[in-house]
């Protein structure tokens, strides 16, 4: 792998706030810096949105989409992937707000 190749983390949550913070944590806590992270709140209806917010508002890394009403998640991952230009070298990660 190349030092210039970029990870796109997208991460899939709902109702995640009990879990959220120690994943967004491992991702920064990476020592890889050339990153991207898109969070996505399918509608949570817990404090999930508020603790992202609390996070990463500040983060220029973090893309935060929250979503008006639940769209599961391959809709979401299509969302995520359709919401930013990627290139060829790029490297996709997925994750879910409570791993």
């Amino acid at each position: 792998m190349k030092e210039e190749n970029k990870f796109i983390i997208v991460i899939l949550c709902y109702n995640c706030q009990d879990y959220i913070q120690e994943c967004i944590e491992s991702v920064v806590n990476q020592k890889y810096e050339n990153y991207e992270v898109i969070i996505i709140d399918d509608n949570s209806v817990d404090d999930t949105q508020q603790v992202i917010k609390k996070l990463v508002s500040d983060n220029e890394k973090f893309t935060i989409i929250n979503n008006t009403e639940r769209l599961r998640p391959l809709a979401n991952h299509i969302k995520a992937l359709t919401s930013k230009k990627f290139n060829g070298e790029d490297i996709i990660v997925h994750l879910d707000g409570d791993d």
